[in-house]
């Protein structure tokens, strides 16, 4: 058996949103801004879940009782903060 596989290499050009606007009517500057936000959205959905998935994660290795006390306590705090601040930074 031939295992075929083939690459495909793709060009971006990143395009400065001062030609878009001079160039594109409204409407097609308006789903760039779209398509956007609906990336945006999606990243922090991938976010908040990396973070609940690592909360869970510390709560475990806490439960496990391996580590010092102060150690499991601090697990603990931080697992916290990541299931609580959604989206409030503390710095």
């Amino acid at each position: 058996m031939t295992d075929r596989r083939s690459v495909q290499v793709v060009q971006i050009r990143r395009t400065p949103i001062s030609e878009i606007s001079r160039v594109s009517p409204s409407s097609q500057f308006r789903k760039f801004f779209e398509f956007d936000r609906a990336e945006a959205a999606d990243r922090l959905r991938a976010m908040t879940t990396a973070a609940q998935d690592n909360a869970r994660e510390l709560e475990m290795i806490a439960a496990e009782k391996v580590f010092e006390e102060t150690t499991s306590e601090e697990f603990l705090r931080v697992a916290d903060e990541f299931t609580t601040s959604r989206g409030t930074s503390h710095y």
